[in-house]
């Protein structure tokens, strides 16, 4: 008998974790690992010049997560600076 998968619900889905850390001086930015890998390690605010941490924590977990559902999706996973303004970033 042989079985094959062909639906994504057969596949095992990746084990993202989102960790947002604290960026010296006074800021923040996130670690997105997987299976307890670094896999993305964002310091700065992505999709703006410059190394600008983000200024607040809520901040870099907002952006964190949607960069986590994007990998769950499949999907592109760089961030613009229409999706900062989305979630509220300032910049």
């Amino acid at each position: 008998m042989l079985c094959v998968a062909d639906s994504k619900q057969d596949l095992k889905p990746e084990s993202y974790r989102l960790e947002v850390v604290q960026v010296k001086p006074n800021g923040y930015g996130y670690h997105i690992l997987r299976d307890d890998k670094l896999l993305i390690n964002q310091p700065f605010i992505p999709a703006v010049s410059g190394k600008k941490a983000f200024s607040r924590a809520e901040d870099a977990k907002r952006v964190g997560t949607l960069v986590m559902k994007r990998l769950n999706a499949g999907d592109n996973f760089a961030v613009s600076q229409k999706d900062l303004l989305e979630q509220g970033v300032s910049f």
